[in-house]
């Protein structure tokens, strides 16, 4: 109880947004990157020349994948970078860990030779903290937007922008740790069999996927139900799969990986201990998808928005909770 009360302390006094917080540059030298070993990045060996590189209505509102937006008045990236910070101090909450069982059971993170990778790293949370509390893992954080930490890092932590749709510029075999989160944005139903496959291929015999995506569709109250309706029909149109969280067993299964371990856990949004949390990520991440909201509801003015979110939020305080799934797989030794 002491470990979560402290956690959600920090998340209060660190990650609550503020109106002196300052903006993120829209652009960074290249001397502030870190390079991974230049002689060990390749190009993809997998189909990824078939990702196709428009942006439809998803890819525009989803994770670390926007600038600002002037016609609300606000900077949905400031807003994303605080719901990954909170959400991963939560989840560690949660789960009581930054990893399954399975990976400490198989990792050595004792050894200067394990290497782990961060795929959509943001702004390289779960990098900093694994890099603090392993000091002999090299750890590696890639996203396609830097939101990632410039300069302050421990020295085992490095970042680099890359963008998946154009595959992993690693080698074959070289990672033994390959975490991600929250794709369900991202990535559509195409596309996930081809993910899963190029992390396959970087990853080490006997290293381990780990998988970490929220279950968006909920039954709720009829507000509730409207919205996940709505959402999925529209996350359907753009082939994304709204219910990727519950196949994930068998989509690594049909790709390579041997299926190791599955949890899920559900937080109720009333009384529970970590409850403000989550409903702080969940407002969070309604601003940040407001467009979906304005297509679903067809809205026209920020107070219409308001509206609607406000009741929305509420409905999901009073009868929903927030369910988290955790996957590992390994890959095959020969």
């Amino acid at each position: 109880m002491g470990t979560k009360l402290s956690t959600q302390s920090y998340i209060r006094a660190r990650y609550r947004p503020s109106s002196k917080r300052p903006s993120t540059a829209n652009s960074h030298s290249a001397s502030h990157l870190d390079n991974f070993d230049n002689k060990k990045q390749i190009s993809s060996s997998t189909s990824f020349d078939k990702f196709t590189r428009s942006q439809p209505l998803y890819r525009q509102v989803s994770t670390t994948h926007m600038d600002t937006d002037s016609r609300f008045g606000h900077s949905p990236r400031e807003l994303d970078e605080d719901r990954m910070n909170a959400t991963h101090f939560a989840l560690k909450a949660l789960f009581g860990a930054n990893f399954l069982n399975t990976v400490q059971q198989t990792i050595d993170f004792d050894s200067k030779s394990t290497r782990v990778l961060d795929v959509g790293c943001g702004t390289g949370t779960w990098i900093m903290d694994m890099a603090t509390e392993f000091p002999n893992t090299e750890f590696v954080g890639i996203d396609r937007v830097h939101i990632f930490p410039a300069a302050i890092r421990p020295p085992n932590a490095t970042f680099k922008l890359v963008d998946v749709r154009d595959g992993l510029p690693f080698e074959d075999n070289t990672f033994d740790l390959v975490n991600t989160r929250l794709f369900l944005l991202d990535l559509t139903a195409t596309l996930w069999p081809e993910f899963i496959k190029e992390v396959l291929r970087i990853t080490k015999p006997g290293g381990i996927l780990q998988m970490m995506e929220l279950q968006i569709m909920d039954e709720g109250d009829e507000v509730v139900q409207e919205f996940c309706s709505k959402m999925e029909q529209m996350m359907l149109k753009e082939d994304l799969d709204p219910r990727i969280c519950e196949k994930m067993g068998n989509l690594i299964s049909k790709n390579g990986f041997i299926p190791k371990e599955e949890v899920a856990k559900a937080v109720p949004l009333k009384g529970h201990v970590l409850s403000d949390e989550f409903i702080y990520v969940l407002d969070i991440i309604f601003d940040i998808a407001r467009l979906v909201a304005y297509n679903t509801y067809d809205l026209s003015s920020e107070s219409e928005y308001q509206s609607v979110k406000k009741r929305y939020i509420q409905s999901r305080k009073q009868s929903t909770d927030v369910k988290w799934w955790w996957i590992a797989g390994q890959k095959p030794m020969a």
